[in-house]
């Protein structure tokens, strides 16, 4: 080979090594929180963002398990020396719900979060009620990072939502972008509350698991105590985790997951813990929903969630 050739192939291969990440990538931070006699350092998963061009910086966690929603105290406290937001909160007379005794009956209408240089619209965003602070103008100007809500699934319907977690950031787009490459694919379904659900299948048994990026430390977590004492061997010397749920508190007990086969999501060696918090067995296509998983398994990987597919991603470069 000619020196001049090989001197053109090491420019090409430096320039390509070198190209822009052109990703539009939004940080995300993690909170820590105690339970039990344990403080989980990557607890949840949020995001900072100014509402609609405001001065005030808020954050919200990202929580692809839970409807949206922005905090309605203080919202109404924004609004009082903010025409545009006053201008915009509106009865919401197609989805009045009740969540945990709350009930939801106002939204926010035609929300831009501001990611740095991402703007990202949101037709209605539910306005949940709440004990919050009112903050004054000067609380809002000053108070870095208010918390706001969260950013929950409606954000990500359509689309392809990236989550680099060694890097701490994600992005919403319409394809993955061709510097990843696809490891493994696992196909799920999307039920009504948009909730990503990963198949399961143990001892032949056929399950849903929900892939909740609001939760962060438990692998798998379940409700139905009778698949808990099937499957798992409860920890002599375990905590009762207290854990907080929309403001209400439950206790969790952790197990040990059993070493047998699984097809689908994999959740051998993981730990599986039983929450007393009530949750309504669902079904789709006659197949049961059986518990959670989130954040826990992939620390440690790239993942890529297309809605518009319904293909549970997971990456390398």
């Amino acid at each position: 080979m000619k020196l001049k050739t090989i001197i053109l192939l090491i420019t090409f291969a430096s320039l390509f090594s070198c190209q822009k990440d052109e990703t539009p990538w939004i940080d995300f931070f993690w909170q820590s929180s105690k339970m039990g006699s344990q403080t989980y350092d990557k607890a949840g998963m949020f995001i900072n963002y100014h509402l609609n061009g405001s001065k005030s910086q808020f954050s919200s966690q990202f929580d692809t398990g839970s409807f949206g929603f922005l905090d309605e105290e203080l919202i109404f406290a924004l609004a009082s020396f903010d025409s545009k937001i006053a201008n915009q909160i509106n009865k919401d007379t197609v989805t009045e719900t009740i969540i945990n005794g709350k009930r939801i009956s106002r939204i926010l209408s035609d929300v831009t979060y501001n990611f740095g240089d991402i703007d990202i619209a949101q037709k209605n965003v539910s306005l949940m009620p709440s004990k919050s602070i009112r903050l004054t103008r000067n609380g809002f100007e000053s108070n870095y990072n208010t918390p706001m809500g969260t950013i929950g699934a409606q954000f990500c319907v359509g689309k392809v939502i990236l989550i680099d977690y060694p890097n701490e950031r994600l992005a919403r787009l319409d394809s993955i972008p061709a510097s990843y490459l696809i490891q493994k694919s696992i196909p799920f379904k999307i039920n009504a509350q948009n909730w990503v659900l990963l198949p399961f299948q143990i001892d032949q048994n056929s399950y849903y698991v929900v892939f909740d990026t609001g939760s962060s430390i438990f692998p798998f977590l379940t409700s139905e105590r009778t698949f808990w004492e099937r499957y798992g061997e409860l920890q002599s010397q375990s905590d009762t985790l207290q854990v907080s749920s929309f403001g209400k508190i439950f206790d969790t007990y952790e197990a040990t997951f059993i070493n047998a086969p699984t097809k689908g999501l994999d959740l051998r060696n993981q730990n599986i813990y039983l929450t007393t918090r009530p949750l309504k067995t669902q079904y789709v296509d006659s197949i049961p929903i059986i518990g959670i998983t989130g954040n826990k398994l992939f620390l440690d990987k790239t993942i890529a969630i297309d809605y518009k597919n319904k293909l549970f991603h997971i990456l390398r470069k």
